[in-house]
């Protein structure tokens, strides 16, 4: 392994790189490797909201050229999916499938009724719209679309959750939740709760929720940077499989649409 060189103070060589050697699990406790909490890498970032730690971040020019390569990414159309330069056709077919579950639906029905129009409307988006592609998972914000569940009242938080627990098996939303959870005890852990914590998520609701008889409902999920997945603390996305969608795979961060709501509903970290 080269030597970890220093970038601009935050970012190192060792952080930003891929390494070919094998990651070995250590047998000793996580904690022997968890940052002082006085640290003063993490205390300088306390009692900043997250909003403040992603000014702050942003300064880093390292990071500065990392968003802008990123955004040229995300400005770049979306034509299908492909390992060689050429799309595949036919990945996924769309097939015939049970009645839908209405659940999602009054569920998505119950959100859109508790926002205010404002909430509304950045809440809801086009099924085809570009935002289902704007995920990210660093700690700052990289692009604000959606609402953030730490920013809203309890009861709306609380519905959003509901119709992500109506969209998944029970399995599939007990998953959601402790991934959750976890990002919650790392920002205990580092004394960080402003910046993660177990609300520090956005929705988004792609479409418009109705009932349908008969159709084919999919589900994609990406493990986060999310999703491709690092978090400053460590944290990774989990995958788990949906009972009430065969080929659908579901993770906190994630783009699903159902035979029940001819909608799409983005659960994105960060």
């Amino acid at each position: 392994m080269t030597q970890d060189q220093d970038i601009d103070g935050y970012f190192t060589t060792a952080r930003v790189s891929a390494r070919e050697e094998a990651v070995e699990l250590p047998q000793d406790s996580y904690l022997s490797y968890v940052r002082n909490p006085n640290d003063s890498e993490i205390a300088c970032c306390r009692g900043m909201t997250y909003e403040e730690f992603t000014q702050d971040r942003y300064q880093a020019p390292f990071l500065q050229d990392l968003l802008a390569f990123w955004e040229s990414l995300y400005r770049e159309p979306f034509v299908g999916v492909t390992a060689d330069g050429r799309v595949r056709e036919g990945v996924y077919p769309l097939v015939d499938a049970p009645p839908a579950d209405p659940a999602p639906v009054r569920a998505a029905s119950q959100v859109l009724a508790l926002l205010s129009d404002d909430e509304r409307e950045r809440y809801r988006h086009p099924i085809d719209a570009p935002e289902w592609r704007a995920w990210s998972n660093p700690e700052f914000v990289v692009h604000r679309v959606g609402l953030r569940l730490e920013d809203l009242a309890s009861a709306k938080a609380d519905a959003i959750l509901e119709l992500v627990r109506a969209s998944l098996s029970p399995e599939g939303y007990e998953r959601v939740r402790e991934a959750m959870s976890l990002n919650g005890y790392l920002g205990d852990l580092v004394g960080l709760p402003n910046i993660m914590n177990d609300r520090s998520y956005w929705a988004s609701l792609f479409g418009t929720p109705r009932a349908a008889s008969r159709g084919a409902g999919s589900c994609s999920a990406t493990t986060w940077p999310s999703t491709s997945c690092r978090s400053a603390a460590g944290t990774s996305s989990r995958r788990c499989s949906s009972a009430r969608s065969p080929r659908c795979r579901t993770a906190p961060t994630r783009r699903c649409s159902t035979p029940a709501s001819r909608s799409r509903s983005t659960w994105r970290r960060h």
